[in-house]
Protein backbone atom coordinates (compact mmCIF):
# COMPACT_ATOMS: atom_id res chain seq x y z
CA UNK A 1 0.00 0.00 0.00
CA UNK A 2 2.75 2.27 0.39
CA UNK A 3 3.77 5.30 3.12
CA UNK A 4 2.17 8.88 2.12
CA UNK A 5 3.56 12.87 2.76
CA UNK A 6 0.19 14.63 2.82
CA UNK A 7 -0.35 18.50 2.39
CA UNK A 8 -3.36 20.12 4.17
CA UNK A 9 -4.53 23.69 3.59
CA UNK A 10 -6.98 24.81 6.46
CA UNK A 11 -7.51 20.93 7.09
CA UNK A 12 -8.45 20.18 3.44
CA UNK A 13 -6.05 17.55 1.65
CA UNK A 14 -4.53 19.17 -1.48
CA UNK A 15 -1.79 16.67 -2.52
CA UNK A 16 -0.34 13.42 -1.42
CA UNK A 17 3.03 11.47 -2.24
CA UNK A 18 3.96 8.62 -1.81
CA UNK A 19 7.41 7.16 -0.34
CA UNK A 20 8.56 10.62 -0.51
CA UNK A 21 8.21 14.57 0.39
CA UNK A 22 6.79 16.28 -3.10
CA UNK A 23 9.59 19.06 -3.89
CA UNK A 24 6.74 21.44 -4.75
CA UNK A 25 5.14 21.03 -1.27
CA UNK A 26 8.66 21.34 0.45
CA UNK A 27 8.91 24.68 -1.57
CA UNK A 28 6.24 26.17 0.17
CA UNK A 29 7.77 26.18 3.64
CA UNK A 30 11.10 27.49 5.69
CA UNK A 31 13.22 25.42 7.44
CA UNK A 32 11.67 26.74 11.08
CA UNK A 33 8.30 25.43 10.31
CA UNK A 34 9.54 21.92 10.85
CA UNK A 35 7.38 20.43 13.96
CA UNK A 36 7.83 17.30 15.41
CA UNK A 37 5.42 16.44 18.49
CA UNK A 38 3.27 13.61 20.28
CA UNK A 39 -0.17 13.22 19.05
CA UNK A 40 -3.31 10.83 19.46
CA UNK A 41 -3.58 8.51 16.73
CA UNK A 42 -7.14 9.68 16.81
CA UNK A 43 -6.12 13.45 15.79
CA UNK A 44 -5.23 12.53 12.20
CA UNK A 45 -6.83 14.29 9.38
CA UNK A 46 -10.38 12.67 9.29
CA UNK A 47 -10.76 13.63 5.67
CA UNK A 48 -7.90 11.26 4.56
CA UNK A 49 -8.26 9.08 7.65
CA UNK A 50 -11.41 8.72 8.79
CA UNK A 51 -12.71 8.88 12.56
CA UNK A 52 -10.09 6.82 13.89
CA UNK A 53 -11.21 5.22 17.89
CA UNK A 54 -7.82 5.19 19.16
CA UNK A 55 -6.27 6.15 22.65
CA UNK A 56 -2.55 5.08 21.44
CA UNK A 57 -0.26 7.68 20.69
CA UNK A 58 2.26 8.86 17.98
CA UNK A 59 5.20 10.90 17.31
CA UNK A 60 4.17 13.18 14.07
CA UNK A 61 6.42 14.86 12.24
CA UNK A 62 4.92 17.84 10.08
CA UNK A 63 5.83 21.07 8.41
CA UNK A 64 3.34 23.73 9.36
CA UNK A 65 2.63 27.08 8.96
CA UNK A 66 0.29 30.31 7.86
CA UNK A 67 -1.53 30.82 4.56
CA UNK A 68 -0.63 33.82 4.45
CA UNK A 69 3.71 33.06 4.78
CA UNK A 70 2.82 30.66 2.38
CA UNK A 71 1.04 33.49 0.00
CA UNK A 72 3.93 35.54 0.29
CA UNK A 73 6.44 32.76 -0.34
CA UNK A 74 4.70 32.13 -3.32
CA UNK A 75 3.97 35.55 -4.54
CA UNK A 76 8.15 35.77 -4.21
CA UNK A 77 8.48 32.31 -6.07
CA UNK A 78 6.39 34.55 -8.94
CA UNK A 79 3.16 31.89 -7.86
CA UNK A 80 0.98 35.63 -7.67
CA UNK A 81 -2.59 35.86 -7.89
CA UNK A 82 -2.16 37.56 -11.19
CA UNK A 83 -0.20 34.41 -12.47
CA UNK A 84 -2.86 32.34 -11.32
CA UNK A 85 -5.89 33.78 -12.67
CA UNK A 86 -3.74 34.40 -16.33
CA UNK A 87 -3.13 30.29 -16.07
CA UNK A 88 -6.90 29.65 -15.08
CA UNK A 89 -7.90 31.70 -17.99
CA UNK A 90 -5.51 30.43 -20.38
CA UNK A 91 -6.15 26.43 -19.35
CA UNK A 92 -10.07 27.27 -19.52
CA UNK A 93 -9.74 28.31 -23.49
CA UNK A 94 -7.44 25.31 -23.85
CA UNK A 95 -10.05 22.85 -22.58
CA UNK A 96 -12.92 24.79 -24.63
CA UNK A 97 -10.75 24.36 -27.62
CA UNK A 98 -10.98 20.45 -27.49
CA UNK A 99 -14.82 20.28 -28.58
CA UNK A 100 -14.78 16.66 -28.31
CA UNK A 101 -14.41 16.63 -25.12
CA UNK A 102 -16.06 19.95 -23.73
CA UNK A 103 -19.32 20.78 -26.10
CA UNK A 104 -22.98 20.91 -25.20
CA UNK A 105 -23.98 21.84 -21.41
CA UNK A 106 -19.87 21.56 -20.30
CA UNK A 107 -19.06 24.08 -22.78
CA UNK A 108 -21.91 26.27 -22.00
CA UNK A 109 -21.40 26.34 -18.26
CA UNK A 110 -17.34 26.50 -18.99
CA UNK A 111 -17.24 30.00 -21.03
CA UNK A 112 -19.49 30.96 -17.72
CA UNK A 113 -17.24 29.94 -15.22
CA UNK A 114 -14.15 32.41 -14.82
CA UNK A 115 -11.71 33.16 -12.32
CA UNK A 116 -13.78 34.89 -9.69
CA UNK A 117 -16.36 32.30 -9.63
CA UNK A 118 -14.03 29.72 -8.98
CA UNK A 119 -12.38 31.63 -5.94
CA UNK A 120 -15.67 32.45 -4.66
CA UNK A 121 -17.30 28.60 -5.06
CA UNK A 122 -13.73 27.78 -3.26
CA UNK A 123 -14.48 29.94 -0.52
CA UNK A 124 -17.75 28.21 0.05
CA UNK A 125 -16.22 24.68 0.09
CA UNK A 126 -13.47 25.62 1.94
CA UNK A 127 -16.05 27.26 4.75
CA UNK A 128 -18.96 24.61 4.47
CA UNK A 129 -16.97 21.93 3.84
CA UNK A 130 -19.93 19.97 1.49
CA UNK A 131 -16.76 16.99 0.78
CA UNK A 132 -18.05 14.08 -0.95
CA UNK A 133 -21.81 15.27 -0.42
CA UNK A 134 -22.11 15.23 -4.29
CA UNK A 135 -22.48 11.47 -4.45
CA UNK A 136 -26.06 11.77 -3.16
CA UNK A 137 -28.68 12.57 -6.16
CA UNK A 138 -30.60 14.77 -3.71
CA UNK A 139 -27.99 16.70 -2.09
CA UNK A 140 -26.30 17.42 -5.73
CA UNK A 141 -29.49 19.14 -6.85
CA UNK A 142 -28.79 21.57 -3.84
CA UNK A 143 -25.54 22.11 -4.78
CA UNK A 144 -24.67 25.56 -7.05
CA UNK A 145 -23.02 24.70 -9.92
CA UNK A 146 -19.44 26.28 -9.47
CA UNK A 147 -19.01 24.86 -6.24
CA UNK A 148 -20.23 21.46 -7.52
CA UNK A 149 -17.55 21.44 -10.00
CA UNK A 150 -15.06 22.40 -7.81
CA UNK A 151 -16.06 19.26 -5.71
CA UNK A 152 -15.33 17.32 -8.92
CA UNK A 153 -18.82 15.98 -9.45
CA UNK A 154 -19.76 17.73 -12.86
CA UNK A 155 -17.46 15.46 -14.69
CA UNK A 156 -14.15 13.21 -14.62
CA UNK A 157 -11.76 15.02 -15.30
CA UNK A 158 -7.80 15.75 -13.82
CA UNK A 159 -8.41 19.04 -12.60
CA UNK A 160 -7.44 20.14 -8.96
CA UNK A 161 -10.39 21.95 -7.51
CA UNK A 162 -11.95 22.96 -10.50
CA UNK A 163 -9.02 24.35 -11.83
CA UNK A 164 -9.01 24.04 -15.79
CA UNK A 165 -6.01 21.17 -16.77
CA UNK A 166 -4.41 21.44 -13.59
CA UNK A 167 -2.44 18.86 -14.10
CA UNK A 168 -0.52 20.88 -17.03
CA UNK A 169 0.31 23.60 -14.74
CA UNK A 170 2.51 23.64 -11.74
CA UNK A 171 0.44 22.85 -8.50
CA UNK A 172 1.73 25.96 -6.69
CA UNK A 173 -0.27 28.15 -9.45
CA UNK A 174 -3.23 26.10 -8.12
CA UNK A 175 -2.40 26.69 -4.41
CA UNK A 176 -2.12 30.17 -4.56
CA UNK A 177 -5.37 30.94 -5.51
CA UNK A 178 -7.20 28.26 -2.86
CA UNK A 179 -5.02 30.50 -0.68
CA UNK A 180 -6.92 33.35 -1.74
CA UNK A 181 -9.83 31.43 -0.06
CA UNK A 182 -9.11 30.75 3.09
CA UNK A 183 -8.17 33.12 6.26
CA UNK A 184 -4.94 34.34 6.31
CA UNK A 185 -4.17 32.58 9.75
CA UNK A 186 -5.42 29.18 8.49
CA UNK A 187 -2.77 26.33 8.40
CA UNK A 188 -0.94 24.78 5.71
CA UNK A 189 0.46 21.80 6.95
CA UNK A 190 2.64 19.03 5.32
CA UNK A 191 2.42 15.97 7.35
CA UNK A 192 5.26 13.16 6.46
CA UNK A 193 4.61 10.83 10.04
CA UNK A 194 3.93 7.84 7.63
CA UNK A 195 6.92 8.49 5.53
CA UNK A 196 9.09 8.29 8.77
CA UNK A 197 6.80 5.57 10.39
CA UNK A 198 7.50 3.54 6.99
CA UNK A 199 11.25 4.09 6.99
CA UNK A 200 11.46 6.49 3.92
CA UNK A 201 13.39 8.98 6.20
CA UNK A 202 14.99 8.93 9.76
CA UNK A 203 13.85 11.26 12.36
CA UNK A 204 16.65 13.44 12.31
CA UNK A 205 16.22 13.51 8.76
CA UNK A 206 15.02 17.11 7.02
CA UNK A 207 13.10 16.33 3.93
CA UNK A 208 12.45 19.34 3.17
CA UNK A 209 15.86 20.10 2.36
CA UNK A 210 16.50 16.66 0.45
CA UNK A 211 13.25 17.12 -1.28
CA UNK A 212 14.47 20.31 -2.74
CA UNK A 213 17.96 19.25 -3.97
CA UNK A 214 16.51 16.10 -6.36
CA UNK A 215 16.91 17.30 -9.83
CA UNK A 216 12.90 17.31 -10.10
CA UNK A 217 13.23 20.33 -8.14
CA UNK A 218 15.84 21.86 -10.41
CA UNK A 219 13.70 24.74 -11.13
CA UNK A 220 14.59 28.79 -10.93
CA UNK A 221 11.10 29.37 -9.18
CA UNK A 222 12.89 27.43 -6.13
CA UNK A 223 16.64 29.16 -6.81
CA UNK A 224 17.37 31.79 -4.44
CA UNK A 225 16.88 35.17 -5.95
CA UNK A 226 20.35 36.82 -5.52
CA UNK A 227 20.03 40.67 -4.35
CA UNK A 228 22.68 43.10 -5.08
CA UNK A 229 23.26 46.55 -3.64
CA UNK A 230 25.35 49.15 -4.04
CA UNK A 231 27.69 48.48 -0.89
CA UNK A 232 28.00 46.12 1.98
CA UNK A 233 26.29 48.71 4.51
CA UNK A 234 23.05 48.56 2.21
CA UNK A 235 23.20 44.60 2.35
CA UNK A 236 24.08 44.56 6.42
CA UNK A 237 21.19 46.02 7.28
CA UNK A 238 18.86 44.61 4.54
CA UNK A 239 20.02 41.16 5.28
CA UNK A 240 19.26 41.80 9.08
CA UNK A 241 15.88 43.13 8.74
CA UNK A 242 14.93 40.25 6.44
CA UNK A 243 15.78 37.44 8.97
CA UNK A 244 13.58 40.11 11.87
CA UNK A 245 10.94 41.13 9.60
CA UNK A 246 10.37 38.11 7.23
CA UNK A 247 12.16 35.17 8.29
CA UNK A 248 9.53 32.91 6.73
CA UNK A 249 11.22 34.40 3.35
CA UNK A 250 15.01 34.27 4.49
CA UNK A 251 15.88 31.10 2.37
CA UNK A 252 14.12 32.03 -1.00
CA UNK A 253 17.13 34.86 -1.20
CA UNK A 254 20.90 35.54 -1.19
CA UNK A 255 22.90 38.82 -0.80
CA UNK A 256 26.40 39.27 -3.11
CA UNK A 257 28.95 39.12 -0.41
CA UNK A 258 31.42 42.02 -0.82
CA UNK A 259 33.41 41.57 2.08
CA UNK A 260 34.34 37.64 0.32
CA UNK A 261 34.75 38.83 -2.93
CA UNK A 262 36.64 42.50 -2.17
CA UNK A 263 34.27 44.32 -4.35
CA UNK A 264 33.60 48.14 -3.94
CA UNK A 265 30.85 49.74 -3.34
CA UNK A 266 28.98 52.30 -5.21
CA UNK A 267 26.32 53.25 -7.47
CA UNK A 268 29.07 52.53 -10.61
CA UNK A 269 30.39 49.21 -9.28
CA UNK A 270 26.18 47.56 -8.94
CA UNK A 271 25.86 48.90 -12.39
CA UNK A 272 29.28 46.97 -13.55
CA UNK A 273 27.72 44.27 -11.29
CA UNK A 274 24.50 43.97 -13.41
CA UNK A 275 26.03 43.44 -16.15
CA UNK A 276 28.93 41.31 -15.07
CA UNK A 277 25.47 38.95 -13.93
CA UNK A 278 23.48 39.45 -17.06
CA UNK A 279 26.12 38.31 -19.11
CA UNK A 280 27.65 35.12 -17.87
CA UNK A 281 24.15 32.90 -17.91
CA UNK A 282 23.46 33.26 -14.35
CA UNK A 283 19.78 31.54 -14.37
CA UNK A 284 19.05 32.40 -10.75
CA UNK A 285 16.53 35.86 -10.76
CA UNK A 286 18.82 38.84 -9.43
CA UNK A 287 17.34 42.13 -8.02
CA UNK A 288 19.39 44.90 -8.03
CA UNK A 289 18.58 47.85 -5.63
CA UNK A 290 20.09 51.19 -6.50
CA UNK A 291 19.88 54.17 -3.82
CA UNK A 292 16.98 56.84 -4.59
CA UNK A 293 19.17 59.39 -4.78
CA UNK A 294 21.61 61.80 -7.62
CA UNK A 295 24.59 59.88 -7.87
CA UNK A 296 22.74 56.10 -8.41
CA UNK A 297 20.41 57.74 -11.18
CA UNK A 298 23.84 59.39 -12.77
CA UNK A 299 25.28 55.63 -12.81
CA UNK A 300 22.02 53.75 -13.76
CA UNK A 301 22.35 55.93 -17.38
CA UNK A 302 25.19 53.79 -18.38
CA UNK A 303 22.25 50.67 -18.23
CA UNK A 304 20.05 53.00 -20.69
CA UNK A 305 19.90 50.56 -24.25
CA UNK A 306 21.23 47.40 -22.44
CA UNK A 307 19.29 44.85 -22.89
CA UNK A 308 18.68 42.70 -19.75
CA UNK A 309 17.68 39.01 -19.54
CA UNK A 310 14.01 38.29 -18.01
CA UNK A 311 15.62 36.97 -14.72
CA UNK A 312 17.27 40.32 -13.72
CA UNK A 313 15.46 43.26 -12.12
CA UNK A 314 16.79 46.70 -11.77
CA UNK A 315 14.93 48.68 -9.25
CA UNK A 316 15.62 51.61 -6.66
CA UNK A 317 14.61 52.36 -3.61
CA UNK A 318 10.96 53.69 -3.28
CA UNK A 319 9.68 57.69 -2.46
CA UNK A 320 9.18 58.30 0.95
CA UNK A 321 6.39 60.76 2.33
CA UNK A 322 9.24 61.83 4.82
CA UNK A 323 11.29 62.43 2.48
CA UNK A 324 8.96 65.26 1.06
CA UNK A 325 9.83 67.53 3.55
CA UNK A 326 13.42 67.11 5.07
CA UNK A 327 16.02 68.85 6.78
CA UNK A 328 18.97 69.73 5.02
CA UNK A 329 21.83 71.50 4.81
CA UNK A 330 23.39 73.68 1.98
CA UNK A 331 25.20 76.50 0.44
CA UNK A 332 21.57 78.95 1.72
CA UNK A 333 21.81 77.14 4.98
CA UNK A 334 19.34 75.01 6.67
CA UNK A 335 15.92 74.60 4.84
CA UNK A 336 13.88 71.60 4.19
CA UNK A 337 13.21 70.10 0.58
CA UNK A 338 12.01 67.28 -1.18
CA UNK A 339 15.52 64.71 -0.78
CA UNK A 340 13.20 61.85 -2.77
CA UNK A 341 15.77 61.02 -6.13
CA UNK A 342 18.67 63.08 -4.56
CA UNK A 343 19.37 62.00 -1.26
CA UNK A 344 17.75 58.74 -0.20
CA UNK A 345 20.54 56.21 0.85
CA UNK A 346 19.35 53.07 2.88
CA UNK A 347 19.89 55.10 5.91
CA UNK A 348 16.85 57.07 5.20
CA UNK A 349 14.80 54.27 5.60
CA UNK A 350 15.56 53.16 8.87
CA UNK A 351 12.84 54.45 10.65
CA UNK A 352 12.09 58.12 12.23
CA UNK A 353 13.02 56.43 15.50
CA UNK A 354 16.74 55.90 14.31
CA UNK A 355 16.85 59.21 12.08
CA UNK A 356 15.86 61.67 15.42
CA UNK A 357 18.28 62.41 17.96
CA UNK A 358 18.22 62.43 21.32
CA UNK A 359 16.23 66.06 21.44
CA UNK A 360 13.66 64.57 18.54
CA UNK A 361 15.30 66.21 15.59
CA UNK A 362 16.04 64.24 12.49
CA UNK A 363 19.12 63.58 11.25
CA UNK A 364 20.16 66.37 8.37
CA UNK A 365 20.76 65.64 4.83
CA UNK A 366 24.22 67.48 3.56
CA UNK A 367 24.09 68.91 -0.02
CA UNK A 368 27.14 67.55 -1.71
CA UNK A 369 28.38 67.81 -5.62
CA UNK A 370 26.24 68.93 -7.99
CA UNK A 371 25.65 66.87 -11.00
CA UNK A 372 25.06 68.96 -14.98
CA UNK A 373 23.20 66.20 -16.66
CA UNK A 374 20.31 66.17 -13.89
CA UNK A 375 21.16 69.76 -12.59
CA UNK A 376 20.26 68.66 -9.24
CA UNK A 377 22.77 68.29 -6.09
CA UNK A 378 24.20 64.97 -4.29
CA UNK A 379 22.98 64.76 -1.05
CA UNK A 380 24.12 62.32 2.05
CA UNK A 381 22.58 61.92 5.65
CA UNK A 382 24.82 62.93 8.46
CA UNK A 383 26.24 60.55 10.66
CA UNK A 384 25.54 57.42 8.72
CA UNK A 385 27.74 55.02 10.33
CA UNK A 386 26.53 55.74 13.79
CA UNK A 387 22.61 55.82 11.93
CA UNK A 388 23.53 52.31 10.81
CA UNK A 389 25.08 51.03 14.30
CA UNK A 390 22.06 52.34 16.20
CA UNK A 391 19.44 50.57 13.58
CA UNK A 392 21.47 47.19 13.94
CA UNK A 393 21.31 47.28 17.36
CA UNK A 394 17.62 47.73 17.60
CA UNK A 395 17.40 44.62 15.45
CA UNK A 396 19.65 42.72 17.94
CA UNK A 397 17.23 43.81 20.69
CA UNK A 398 14.40 42.45 18.04
CA UNK A 399 16.15 39.25 18.49
CA UNK A 400 16.19 38.40 22.08
CA UNK A 401 13.07 39.80 22.62
CA UNK A 402 10.31 40.43 20.19
CA UNK A 403 8.84 43.41 21.60
CA UNK A 404 11.67 45.71 21.19
CA UNK A 405 9.92 45.73 17.52
CA UNK A 406 6.44 47.27 18.44
CA UNK A 407 7.54 51.04 18.95
CA UNK A 408 9.84 50.80 16.00
CA UNK A 409 9.05 52.66 13.00
CA UNK A 410 9.16 49.91 10.37
CA UNK A 411 7.12 51.70 7.52
CA UNK A 412 10.38 52.87 5.08
CA UNK A 413 11.81 49.36 5.49
CA UNK A 414 8.63 47.57 4.63
CA UNK A 415 8.32 49.76 1.42
CA UNK A 416 11.55 48.77 0.63
CA UNK A 417 11.11 45.05 1.43
CA UNK A 418 7.45 45.30 -0.70
CA UNK A 419 9.63 46.56 -3.92
CA UNK A 420 12.15 43.62 -3.56
CA UNK A 421 9.53 41.02 -2.82
CA UNK A 422 7.57 42.19 -5.83
CA UNK A 423 10.29 42.87 -8.71
CA UNK A 424 9.26 40.36 -11.00
CA UNK A 425 5.33 40.46 -10.72
CA UNK A 426 4.95 43.38 -12.88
Amino acid sequence: MGSYSELYVSGHPVSSNKSSVYPADASLFAPADKKVYERRVSDRNPLVWGHLDSDEYETAFEYRTSAKKVAERLDVMGFTLRACEEMFEAMREMQLSNEYIFSGERATFLRRFRFADWLGALRTVIEQRPFKSYEEEEVRARIHEPVHYVLGGAWPSDDLFGFPLANKVDMRCVLRGLLEAVDHGAEVVLDYTELVHGGYYEEGDDPREMALELPEANYPSNEQIILLTEGSSDRCVLENTLEVRYPHLCDLYSFFDFHASNAPGGAKELVRAIKAFAGCGVRNRIVAIFDNDTAAAVARRALYGTRLPPNVKVIELPSLEMAENYPTIGPQGTYRADVNGSACSIELYLGADVLKDENGKLTPVQWKGYDQTLRQYQGEVLNKESLVTKYLDLVSRVRRDSRAAEKHDWWPMDLVFDSIFSAFNG
